[in-house]
Parts: C-alpha cells; sequence; structure tokens
C-alpha cells in the first residue's frame, strides 16, 4: 500500500458497517488476519455517522441497505461534512456488482473502490491495495453532494456542467475515446449504462480521476467500449478544478 507498510496496517483504523451481523464478523475477521488490529464496526449508517463524528477512523467499508441510514446515503453525509466528518474519508461499498444503479450513485458520490457481495478474501486485499494508492485529493464542492441522488429508483446521477453564472460550459465537439483515454474535466456526452440496460451515469457528468478508475475496475459492468465525451474549454476546466479542491 502507497504510504503503508506492514508495521503500520496494525495502526490503521477501520470501521465495518453492516446490519448483518455474519457479513459484518466475516470480514473483520477477513481483515483481522490481514494484521488490521484497530477495526471496530456499526449496525447501520446513523451509528457509523454518530462513531465517525467524535473519532477519526483511515478507512470505511459499507454496506448499501440496512435500516435507519443505508450506505450511499451515508457516504453522501461523509462528502457533505456532516458531524464534522474528513469528507475524504476513503471509503469501499460493499455490494453485488450487478447492481448498477447503486454503483453509478457510488460513483456520482465519489466512493474509492467496490467489495462484490458475497466478497473474497483475494477480492478485498486487491481492493483494499488499490484505494490506500489513489490519489484522495480530488473532492468536489460540498454543493456537488448535496444534489446527488442516494435513490436507486432515482438514478440520475448529479451532474456538474454549470459555470459560476448557470450558463452551459463551452466544450469541444464530442469525441469518442475508449475508457484509457478519458480525463479529468471531460464530460460525459451520453448516458452510460451496464450491461442490463440500468443507467450507470448521466449525460453531462464530469469526469474525475476517481471517478476514471471506477469505470476502468466497472469494464466488464459497462456497456460501452469507446465513451463519447466533451471536452471543456480552458477557462470552464480550471474553474472545474477548482471546485473539485477541498
Amino acid at each position: 500500500m502507497k504510504g503503508v507498510n506492514n508495521d503500520a496496517i496494525g495502526k490503521l483504523g477501520v470501521l465495518l458497517v453492516d446490519d448483518d451481523r455474519f457479513a459484518r464478523e466475516s470480514l473483520r475477521r477477513l481483515l483481522s488476519k490481514l494484521g488490521f488490529e484497530n477495526i471496530t464496526t456499526a449496525v447501520d449508517g446513523k451509528e457509523a455517522l454518530e462513531f465517525l463524528g467524535k473519532n477519526e477512523i483511515d478507512l470505511l467499508l459499507t454496506d448499501i441497505n440496512m435500516p435507519h441510514m443505508g450506505g450511499l446515503e451515508l457516504l453522501k453525509s461523509i462528502r457533505c461534512g456532516c458531524n464534522d466528518v474528513d469528507r475524504g474519508l476513503r471509503t469501499i461499498i460493499v455490494t453485488a456488482l450487478t447492481d448498477v444503479n447503486i454503483l453509478g450513485l457510488a460513483i456520482s458520490l465519489d466512493v474509492n473502490g467496490f467489495v462484490n457481495k458475497p466478497f473474497k478474501p483475494l477480492e478485498v486485499i486487491q481492493e483494499m491495495l488499490k484505494v490506500f494508492a489513489e490519489d484522495n485529493a480530488d473532492l468536489r464542492d460540498k454543493s456537488y453532494y448535496l444534489d446527488c441522488s442516494t435513490d436507486p429508483k432515482n438514478p440520475e446521477t448529479a451532474t456538474s456542467a454549470s459555470s459560476e453564472n448557470g450558463e452551459k460550459p463551452a466544450a469541444s465537439e464530442v469525441e469518442l475515446l475508449s475508457v484509457f483515454g478519458l480525463q479529468p474535466g471531460m464530460l460525459l456526452a451520453e448516458d452510460v449504462t451496464g450491461r442490463s440496460g440500468d443507467l450507470l451515469l448521466s449525460k453531462g457528468f464530469l469526469l474525475t480521476q476517481r471517478s476514471i478508475n471506477r469505470l476502468i475496475e466497472l469494464g466488464e459492468v459497462v456497456t460501452q467500449k469507446k465513451y463519447q465525451v466533451k471536452i471543456l474549454t480552458d477557462q470552464v476546466a480550471l474553474f472545474h478544478q477548482h471546485l473539485q479542491l477541498t
């Protein structure tokens, strides 16, 4: 892990959130075997948010469907800075990768990664390695996250395609790129869907390096082999770059 050696793993604080006791304890035991010693658990998002308001941790792993407050609502609260929680807290969503609408909403909330449910030890290890190696500085302004949906039944993802005066940002003609050609600051020029036909990301979504990383990880889930994108002019791109700073 970038900046994390084996000796430091035991000192990292991890919070596991799941209302299923068996799943919660199974993941806790797995992390313990990997060397993590400072592990706390919570049964839902509300309990987790209360804990995070009083304690600092390094990584959050959360389920989606829980009573009182689900995983997406918890992630949104964190990104909005509720309870004075670190907005940049590294967060992994535990969910089935077939739940395309949920994946899209989590990407819109700048999730750091996914663990497929039911999880496998090797997948958990690999995902945690990627999460700690990823640059975690490209958060957007709080107002953006406030507009994000957490309802899978209303999956249209938030877009960032407005300038400071409310005008539509100037952009180039549409270009067709592979996922590896995408760059931060590009706008999706068409909806991105999963193989089931469900919406993943909406047209107009502003790409960050974090969201591009998630699209690369979900390559087998996404329909598109090529992405239609628009490239913002330098002036507007700089504006959006400013929005993404914490």
